[in-house]
């Protein structure tokens, strides 16, 4: 049915070991639990094993379907007793879990904490030869590949970051995937032109004006044909609506039906 509808590629959630809340409810209310990392292997309690994200790979093939990975690397769980031994074992692993208390200042944004989830120390060498063995084998087992979560909160090299700077999206970003973008929310210090020398990025200020056009009944063409920043097209993701938009606490998309969503995607 997914190739019927003319899709040619599927993005799952984070298939990594997570951290099991609210009494194992998988209720889909429960989703943001498969966004606290506890350790890097493949297979959780709420989607399923490695077997099966092979066999799922496998027949997605079949129909010339590639499977895309949401990969949460910039950070762990806020729950520091749940984090694996494997990932405690990594010396210097983590930036701690400081929160984020400047949204205007990179450096805050970069090497501080989200929501006091534990922050990936990704200067760290022995951390990002971990994380990309973990991308490695998920192609090995069948993704074509990845979705970055938060990438944004993730430091540039030093030519844009300076002292704070690393090597971390060079070396993660080569790994042998056919595609791959990162999450840019795009506000005063996200850098999306920077990003999207290594990846393609998401034109998110752009999934608004398609919802506004939308709410509006405006479908000025000046203004959608605008993608609001600095990126060629060829480079960006863009959407009507997203897992964020719909689940997160302002609900910024709940009041489209699946009409307005089509008319939307008709738009893009």
């Amino acid at each position: 049915q997914i190739h019927d509808a003319g899709y040619t590629a599927v993005q799952t959630s984070p298939v990594n070991e997570v951290k099991v809340g609210n009494s194992g409810s998988k209720s889909v209310n429960n989703w943001y639990w498969l966004y606290q990392p506890t350790k890097y292997s493949i297979g959780n309690y709420y989607l399923g094993t490695e077997a099966e994200f092979k066999s799922m790979c496998a027949a997605a093939k079949e129909y010339n379907i590639r499977i895309i990975v949401d990969a949460t690397l910039n950070d762990t769980t806020s729950d520091y007793s749940a984090i694996s031994d494997e990932i405690k074992s990594i010396p210097n692993w983590t930036h701690g879990n400081k929160k984020i208390s400047n949204w205007r200042d990179r450096e805050d944004v970069t090497q501080n904490a989200l929501l006091t989830l534990y922050d990936w120390n990704t200067q760290n060498s022995q951390v990002q030869t971990y994380l990309k063995n973990y991308l490695k084998r998920l192609i090995s087992d069948g993704a074509s590949g990845f979705r970055y979560d938060a990438a944004k909160h993730i430091e540039l090299p030093s030519q844009y970051d300076g002292s704070y700077g690393s090597n971390f999206w060079p070396n993660i970003t080569d790994n042998g995937s056919e595609f791959q973008y990162g999450e840019i929310l795009q506000d005063s210090i996200s850098k999306e032109s920077d990003y999207a020398n290594y990846m393609s990025v998401t034109a998110s200020n752009y999934g608004n004006t398609i919802r506004n056009a939308l709410k509006n009944r405006d479908f000025t063409a000046s203004t959608l044909q605008n993608f609001n920043i600095s990126v060629p097209a060829s480079k960006l993701v863009t959407w009507v609506e997203s897992h964020d938009n719909y689940a997160n606490d302002d609900q910024v998309s709940t009041w489209m039906n699946n009409s307005d969503i089509k008319v939307g995607w008709a738009v893009v």
